[in-house]
């Protein structure tokens, strides 16, 4: 009962905290946005902690996710000391490594609901195939800029899109089981996922394309830290 308490506060926490690190004018200046945004990121991975205890999930997918989280966590870091050179790739590194530890995790869950399953199926394949075309002409059309950069976003795109396709794939193969909340955990993670996706896609469009205006950062962020809080809070549900 005490973990599912924490676990509560810990969302509570992470929304009241998100809100003044993008709202409150105390939050703005020097270097009180990147300990805001850490804070925030420290209150994500509380949140995996907390839904792992209460539900006493100690599965491989609750230990993958809260590594994905632990990585993300140094994402953040990066990036909020700033968005260009060695920091920019670090932290995309960061969020990279992140991503495949989130696709472990839902490869995991998905090989206890079909024992037996390999690592990408066909259609699988397709839809990864399919999505990153979808990005190369959208990217043309929107004439990114990515500079240096172009070769590590390719990269990150890659896996990123795949995270996608294999959070989609758990949350399907959940909907067809009989598993407990099933309509909850599904949600969960196909909703954090594409959050995910949509937060990086305003990302490209504020640092490639010229975009770089406030509400679109506020867009960037929302979207974020609501993805981290439905991806975390899955774990509670998974048990």
């Amino acid at each position: 009962m005490l973990f599912k308490c924490l676990f509560v506060v810990a969302v509570v926490l992470e929304l009241l905290c998100l809100s003044c690190y993008l709202f409150a004018g105390f939050c703005q200046k020097g270097k009180r946005p990147l300990i805001a945004k850490c804070v925030c990121s420290g209150l994500f991975i509380l949140i995996g902690v907390f839904a792992m205890l209460a539900a006493s999930n100690y599965t491989a997918y609750a230990v993958f996710m809260l590594v994905g989280l632990f990585f993300s966590f140094w994402g953040d870091y990066f990036l909020g000391i700033s968005m260009k050179g060695k920091y920019f790739i670090a932290g995309m590194a960061s969020f990279l490594i992140a991503h495949v530890f989130y696709i472990f995790a839902y490869f995991n869950a998905i090989a206890l609901i079909i024992p037996g399953e390999i690592f990408f199926n066909t259609v699988e394949i397709i839809a990864i195939a399919v999505l990153l075309s979808v990005l190369a002409i959208a990217s043309l059309k929107l004439k990114l800029d990515m500079g240096v950069y172009k070769i590590p976003v390719y990269i990150y795109s890659i896996v990123i899109v795949t995270m996608l396709v294999k959070a989609f794939s758990l949350s399907i193969r959940i909907l067809s089981s009989s598993a407990k909340n099933a309509l909850a955990i599904s949600a969960l993670i196909a909703g954090g996922a594409l959050l995910f996706v949509i937060s990086d896609a305003v990302l490209s469009l504020i640092l490639f394309a010229g975009k770089d205006k406030r509400p679109m950062t506020v867009l960037n962020l929302i979207t974020y830290f609501s993805a981290q809080i439905l991806l975390a809070s899955s774990i509670f549900f998974m048990a």
